[in-house]
């Protein structure tokens, strides 16, 4: 008797931006093909320290094997994330600067401090998550010049891009997301911010600097036994407005839009 395999469909991710050249420049991808530096150079084994095997020798040891020397290459929990995640950069340079009453003040180049109207960021008030962070945080979200679409509700896990990060004064809120009936990709932030000035004192500030091209945030798709493609495509203001329609729907539940059939991308660039 034969077994018939029956393959899984792979999963497209489409994501749409107006912003001319970048989709050539800084388009999200599969963290596969955007490795960090730090793990390119990371050798598998490392090499033997000399004080420790004098050491050793010394005291009658005797040399620690390669098996026993491996470095973090070896990590599945890495490994796995390197090859599902896909990558999601910051779309423009943009500097924020912070102080102790939460006021965020932002700046970015041209047209992303328009962006459609919409503005660099903008922030969500304390009052709106009691007890969730530290009076040393604040919040403060970008405002996506992306958009997404998958052809089926398929959930993603969306995570700080904590192996690409330098700075870790700043973190982006996890949580689950999806791409059928929700398409903006809004990112917020958790900023730390500066002490309250003594009597006396001058205000505090800090300043953060973000460049294009970083990753902002990780996309991991909750269904690793399919391909996934991923695909960034330029389209026109008009087409961008039309991707926009359901903007206004980003806090509803995605079982409403199934009642109203509502979901998937609303429009088919380039015939596809």
């Amino acid at each position: 008797m034969f077994n018939i395999i029956k393959r899984k469909k792979p999963l497209h991710i489409r994501f749409f931006t107006n912003r001319q050249g970048l989709a050539d420049l800084f388009p999200p991808q599969k963290l596969s093909q955007d490795i960090p530096d730090w793990w390119k150079k990371t050798p598998l084994y490392l090499p033997l320290n000399p004080e420790m095997e004098q050491e050793n020798q010394r005291r009658g040891g005797m040399s620690r094997p390669e098996k026993l020397r491996k470095s973090s290459k070896h990590c599945y929990a890495i490994q796995e994330t390197f090859k599902h995640a896909i990558s999601f950069p910051l779309w423009c340079d943009a500097f924020l600067e912070v102080d102790h009453k939460d006021n965020v003040r932002s700046m970015g180049p041209g047209k992303a401090n328009n962006n459609n109207g919409r503005g660099l960021g903008e922030q969500h008030p304390r009052q709106q998550y009691p007890g969730l962070m530290p009076d040393n945080y604040c919040n403060y979200k970008f405002n996506s010049a992306w958009v997404a679409f998958t052809e089926e509700y398929v959930p993603f896990w969306m995570c700080d891009p904590f192996y690409h990060k330098v700075n870790r004064d700043w973190q982006t809120m996890n949580g689950v997301i999806e791409f059928h009936y929700q398409h903006n990709l809004n990112v917020n932030l958790i900023l730390r911010k500066p002490p309250s000035p003594k009597k006396g004192q001058r205000q505090q500030k800090i300043q953060y600097e973000f460049n294009a091209g970083e990753p902002i945030a990780y996309f991991i798709p909750m269904a690793h036994d399919r391909k996934v493609i991923v695909t960034a495509e330029e389209v026109s203001d008009k087409e961008w407005e039309r991707l926009h329609w359901q903007h206004h729907i980003w806090f509803s539940h995605h079982k409403g839009m199934k009642k109203t059939e509502r979901g998937g991308c609303p429009i088919s660039v380039g015939g596809k």
